[in-house]
C-alpha cells in the first residue's frame, strides 16, 4: 500500500507516481517514487497521453483509461489517496471552516483571533 497526495489537483503530479519503476534487470526508470518496481508502458504511455492532451475533457477521459489499467486491469498496488484530517486550533480562531480536503478553504483573509476563546 501506498498514498500519494499532491499540493494541488493536478493529474501530471498525481499519477507520476504509478510510472515505470527500477527493476534489478533493467534500474533504469521513468519514476524513483514508484516503490513497487513496477513497469507498465501502457500506463506510461497513457500519463504522457493526458500530459499531451489540450482538450479538458479528452484529458479526463484518458485519465480514467490510466485509472483503470492502475486499479482494475494490473493492479500493481492499493492506493491510499486520501486520509483522515485533523486540524486542532485554538477557538480563538474565528471566521475558519475545517474541510475535509487539503486544498478546499485556503483562503486565509477572513480568519481572525478573537480575545476570547469559546
Amino acid at each position: 500500500m501506498d498514498g500519494q497526495c499532491g499540493y494541488m489537483v493536478e493529474p501530471d503530479l498525481d499519477l507520476y507516481k504509478f510510472l515505470s519503476g527500477p527493476t534489478t534487470a533493467d534500474p533504469k526508470a521513468l519514476n524513483d517514487a514508484n516503490y513497487w518496481r513496477q513497469k507498465d508502458p501502457v500506463l506510461d504511455g497513457l500519463y504522457q497521453k493526458q500530459q499531451q492532451a489540450v482538450d479538458p475533457e479528452e484529458r479526463k477521459k484518458i485519465i480514467r483509461e490510466f485509472e483503470r489499467r492502475l486499479f482494475d486491469e494490473e493492479a500493481h498496488i492499493l492506493a491510499t489517496l486520501q486520509w483522515h484530517r485533523i486540524v486542532p486550533h485554538s477557538a480563538r480562531v474565528k471566521g475558519w471552516t475545517i474541510t475535509p480536503s487539503h486544498y478546499l478553504n485556503n483562503q486565509l483573509d477572513t480568519v481572525w483571533l478573537s480575545s476570547e476563546g469559546g
